[in-house]
């Protein structure tokens, strides 16, 4: 059970779609979900879920280095003159999108 408190994001206040819902959840459920974050955690790592290449939301592993290959490639592909196409997806709001009444 948790209580959905509207929080505003920016904008017009009036305008419901300027808030994005969070859920307030006991501390019981909170020690819950977090022991089922670990044992998923656990299970992903050692399944090998992930590829090698997976670096955020990783223990132990940075984004920086997937950054520094970026740069590699562009800086090799700029040395031979060649073109590199990079595809970024910004997925800053995508939760803001998905239908909670599901």
């Amino acid at each position: 059970m948790a209580i959905v408190v509207a929080i505003y994001k920016k904008g017009n206040k009036k305008d419901p779609s300027n808030y994005r819902p969070i859920s307030l959840i006991d501390i019981v459920a909170k020690i819950y979900a977090r022991y089922l974050l670990n044992r998923i955690e656990i299970w992903v790592e050692e399944n090998n879920i992930l590829t090698e290449e997976q670096a955020g939301f990783r223990q132990g592993r940075s984004t920086i280095d997937n950054c520094f290959v970026l740069n590699h490639l562009i800086a090799k592909y700029a040395y031979k003159r060649r073109p590199l196409f990079a595809a970024f997806i910004d997925l800053t709001a995508a939760f803001d999108l998905v239908n909670r009444d599901v």
